[in-house]
């Protein structure tokens, strides 16, 4: 008969280590100690095991620590179409994993070579069943640990430490596995997660998209779109992709549906890339850029081109109405601009005069602005859209 240190991997397996780590007692490892009959040098050499893994833990569970905060912020992960999020966390905790195994399997009664077994009992029992920490009944210890030599004290201290910062590890898995199922079941939340990460990769992938849209390629319909845009409804759908895809699927999957979104909606790539998830405001400022001679935007004059710049406050409004200052996309927005604006004034060459002016325009102004351009909307019958005033004096 012998011992196996083969782990299940799974969140039953790290329950049953936080409740063994949890329940660890000085008499289990004194039980241990004297059924594997070890001697002081013994018993220095696994205290010495004890405080090595102990800070491989350490080193391990503070890295868990980062991994924890940005998981499940990510709506798309690596790894997770093959294998489960325990699988992912203890390839992440190779020594944490390792480690347990080799205590837990000190913490088993030793096996005796000469021992004759039948046919039936010769079979390798898992050290995570069988093993003192596990519940395996032991005589209590008449002594007492204070009649016992240093080294014994000093194993037990050391094996405190060990169980202590175990169970830190395993509750932290435990707390990110449950918030994964958690979101995944609320779609609320689920959907603002998506959100966010699409626009980011939307955001990173501009360049791409504008490619794509220039060659006038077709992209083919990606797994995640088949799933997305199936039969489902959407929140499910969301839901039910979540840590599915990894981050090159989905940042296809956010170029394709970028590209065919603004598509169907009559939008340019650019505006596609600006109002993701609002095409209609994304029409309303082309069509105030397309009228902006009508406002109040005569600047300084330049006398060689014989024509007037618009004033860098303008368009800082404007972008402040349009839901760009803040969203990263402000650069993005000053060449839309350009492209876009064909009137009698010179648009502004780069972001610098704009970036100076962003605090610049008071409240009143502002709400002025906001006043003029509202009956160019409204003469092509478009919906004005509210959208809250930031004050900056």
């Amino acid at each position: 008969m012998q011992y196996t240190t083969v782990l299940d991997v799974s969140d039953k397996s790290f329950e049953s280590i936080i409740q063994n780590a949890m329940a660890f007692e000085d008499s289990k490892i004194l039980a241990a100690i004297q059924s594997r009959d070890y001697e002081e040098s013994d018993v220095n050499f696994f205290c010495t095991d004890l405080k090595i893994s102990t800070a491989k833990l350490e080193k391990e569970y503070l890295a868990l620590k980062e991994f924890a905060k940005v998981f499940n912020k990510l709506y798309a992960t690596n790894y997770n179409q093959c294998f489960n999020t325990a699988l992912t966390l203890s390839r992440k905790l190779r020594s944490t994993i390792s480690s347990t195994k080799k205590i837990f399997r000190k913490m088993c009664p030793i096996v005796r070579k000469n021992t004759a077994y039948t046919k039936e009992q010769n079979f390798k029992l898992s050290v995570f069943d069988h093993s003192f920490l596990t519940g395996l009944p032991y005589s209590e210890d008449m002594f007492g640990l204070e009649n016992y030599p240093e080294c014994v004290k000093d194993l037990c201290l050391s094996a405190r430490s060990f169980f202590l910062k175990l169970t830190g590890i395993m509750l932290l898995c435990r707390e990110i596995i449950q918030k994964e199922r958690y979101i995944r079941t609320h779609p609320d939340l689920c959907n603002k997660i998506y959100q966010e990460n699409y626009q980011e990769v939307a955001k990173k992938s501009h360049d791409t998209i504008n490619a794509f849209k220039s060659l006038g390629t077709t992209l083919p319909i990606d797994a995640m779109s088949k799933r997305i845009h199936g039969p489902k409804s959407l929140q499910q759908a969301i839901c039910d992709c979540f840590h599915v895809f990894n981050p090159s699927q989905f940042q296809f999957f956010v170029i394709f549906d970028t590209i065919e979104k603004g598509k169907k909606a009559g939008l340019t790539c650019e505006e596609s890339i600006l109002w993701p998830n609002n095409h209609d405001l994304a029409k309303q400022v082309r069509l105030v850029i397309e009228h902006f001679d009508e406002l109040d935007i005569e600047g300084r004059e330049n006398k060689k081109l014989n024509k007037h710049h618009i004033k860098a406050k303008v368009i800082v409004m404007l972008m402040e109405w349009a839901g760009i200052i803040g969203s990263g996309k402000e650069s993005k927005f000053i060449k839309y601009f350009q492209n876009t604006y064909h009137g009698k004034y010179l648009a502004p060459a780069g972001n610098s005069g704009s970036n100076g002016s962003k605090n610049k325009f008071t409240e009143e102004e502002y709400a002025q602005f906001v006043e003029k351009i509202k009956p160019i909307i409204n003469s092509k019958k478009e919906k004005a859209v509210e959208i809250p005033i930031h004050v900056t004096a």
